[in-house]
């Protein structure tokens, strides 16, 4: 007996010894010894990852901060108030159409009527600011420009065939001079011609001439005015036609054919001498 129990020590302390060879419990404690390190290599990954989430979230803080706008002003002539609510304006080069912010009070409303002209206020988002040496850059290039180009510059063109849509925030009715130089050029910009006013002025037509509705040869004709006949002179045209009261209206006889004086007339008899 006490041999077979020495025997089966050795035995075993024997196995325990070879290389190779493990006991049960030392296999499951280098598999648990495994799944610890892989679940902090784990951890360790995991780390980085919700930094960037922190990260993106501020970022995109940023992005949604709300705008910087900057006030914009035109100075126009109201042409007509639109069934939409809306207002069709014009200036020496542009046509508008122009929407009323809600917040814009009824009193400043009330300054849109036809043939108004206003400096209007809209918002646009402010652009980032030009360095200085840049903006100087610019600005001395635009100067030498401006400098070589004086002598054949053209005037202004205008397009109102393309039309600028704007929201109004406020408004201001513009002085009598400012306005009725804007009125008289986005006339003529519109007609193809503009009239200087006239204090009204009797006239007479030193020959038979017509009475037409522009002033242009080939506009219609609404009459013809005979040898001698008065009539009321109430503007110039650059065109270079009388702007007259005729038949309770607005009607054009060309300057070659008025004269301040009346003509005189002939009887038949001495005509035919």
């Amino acid at each position: 007996m006490r041999k077979r129990f020495l025997a089966a020590i050795l035995a075993v302390a024997m196995t325990v010894s070879l290389p190779g060879c493990g006991s049960a419990s030392t296999a499951e404690e280098v598999v648990e010894t495994e799944e610890t390190e892989e679940g902090e290599a784990i951890y360790i990954e995991e780390e980085p990852e919700e930094e960037n989430v922190a990260e993106e979230a501020i970022e995109e803080t940023e992005t949604d901060s709300e705008p910087v706008y900057e006030e914009v002003f035109y100075t126009v002539e109201v042409s007509a108030a639109n069934e939409d609510g809306t207002y069709t304006a014009y200036d020496t080069t542009s046509a508008y159409l122009i929407t009323l912010a809600e917040e814009i009070s009824d009193e400043t409303k009330e300054l849109f009527a036809e043939g108004t002209v206003l400096t209007v206020t809209t918002l646009v988002e402010a652009t980032e600011d030009l360095s200085t040496d840049t903006v100087e850059a610019e600005e001395s290039a635009d100067t030498s420009e401006s400098d070589s180009s004086t002598d054949t510059e053209e005037a202004v063109s205008f397009d109102y065939d393309t039309v600028i849509e704007i929201t109004v925030v406020d408004a201001a009715v513009v002085e009598d001079a400012e306005a009725s130089a804007l009125v008289q050029l986005v006339f003529g910009n519109e007609n193809g011609y503009t009239v200087q006013d006239m204090d009204e002025t009797t006239m007479y037509a030193t020959r038979s001439v017509n009475v037409r509705s522009g002033p242009f040869a080939d506009t219609d004709k609404l009459g013809t005015l005979s040898k001698a006949q008065e009539v009321t002179v109430t503007g110039l045209t650059s065109t270079d036609w009388y702007r007259v009261s005729y038949n309770g209206g607005v009607a054009y006889v060309s300057a070659n054919y008025l004269a301040n004086e009346k003509p005189t007339t002939t009887t038949t008899a001495a005509t035919t001498t």
